[in-house]
């Protein structure tokens, strides 16, 4: 057995489920969050110097406010062998693609 995490936006559980649902599984467990939805590195100018500064580290200090978006996980526990069945499920329906 394999355990598989999936974060998609809150819109696409119906397309998620449904991929789900033709593919055989059928218990999942969904739960609601909030996150960033991505983490890059920011240049910013220190002492005249050009320098990389990973943003969580400005927003962990409340300098910055930090905006949040909504977000659903996905757990599904499924066999060995459908693993990457499942997985390409996920993202063609996440992916706004027709399964």
């Amino acid at each position: 057995m394999r355990k598989i995490e999936c974060i998609i936006l809150p819109f696409k559980l119906a397309a998620v489920k449904k991929a789900l649902r033709n593919v055989g599984v059928r218990d999942m467990r969904v739960s609601h969050g909030f996150g960033r939805g991505y983490a890059h590195i920011e240049l910013y100018r220190v002492n005249g110097y050009p320098m990389e500064v990973d943003p969580r580290l400005l927003y962990s200090v409340n300098r910055y406010p930090m905006e949040t978006d909504s977000k659903l996980k996905i757990e599904i526990s499924v066999a060995e062998e459908d693993v990457d069945r499942v997985v390409g499920a996920v993202k063609q329906a996440a992916a706004g693609k027709t399964v």
